[in-house]
């Protein structure tokens, strides 16, 4: 009797289904095509050794940048013009030797530099024993200069040109010229000294097209 019992249970678990191994395995589900990016293009941006903390803010905009240190920004303009780099970042603007007439040159955001007759070097120490003009409020200045530079105040740029030029000039990079000379501060390791240079971003003129997304990424 167990025997027709056991018989009757399986019949009824065959009926209903239950007993198939088959039933309980998933409709197979056709298979999907995986979306993926195309990589970015690489592009290759050279800067100069003041300009490190500008690199790391341009790559958090675009990761497709591949930075190369290069020693001064003369040197990176010249790989920019021989095809070695796609755009560079360097901490003053481009001079009227270097061709600026075939590039554009983004000023990335405000500062304040020196000018003299002729460019030259000056260590950050020895820069309290020049006198400098300026046509910026003096708060402003004296906050740029060590303590005990003496500062001559104008009331517009050209007479703090005429004045000082043969000495030191204190004005806005917005006001550079491509014909001024550049007083470059340097500091006790011989390093230009950061709060005189800004970012420059500086590009093939010809190639925006190809630099668009990280063109209108950067400006206003």
């Amino acid at each position: 009797m167990f025997k027709h019992i056991t018989a009757l249970v399986l019949v009824f678990f065959v009926l209903t289904g239950c007993a198939s191994p088959l039933a309980s395995q998933p409709t197979p589900q056709p298979a999907t095509s995986v979306q993926t990016t195309p990589d970015l293009p690489v592009l290759r941006i050279a800067y100069c050794p003041t300009m490190s903390e500008e690199i790391a803010s341009l790559m958090a905009i675009d990761p497709a940048l591949q930075p190369m240190p290069f020693p001064n920004a003369a040197s990176a303009i010249q790989a920019l013009h021989g095809g070695q780099v796609d755009l560079i970042v360097i901490g003053r603007n481009v001079h009227a030797h270097e061709s600026p007439q075939e590039l554009a040159i983004i000023q990335l955001r405000a500062g304040y530099t020196l000018i003299t007759e002729r460019q030259r070097v000056v260590s950050q120490a020895d820069l309290a024993g020049i006198t400098v003009h300026t046509a910026l409020p003096a708060n402003t200045a004296s906050s740029l200069l060590p303590a005990g530079t003496r500062l001559i105040t104008h009331p517009n740029l050209e007479d703090a040109i005429n004045a000082g030029l043969a000495s030191a000039v204190l004005l806005g990079w917005d006001q550079v010229e491509p014909w001024h000379q550049l007083l470059i501060p340097l500091d006790a390791q011989g390093n230009k000294v950061a709060s005189f240079r800004i970012p420059f971003l500086v590009y093939q003129a010809a190639r925006a097209a190809e630099l668009v997304n990280l063109l209108d990424a950067i400006q206003p």
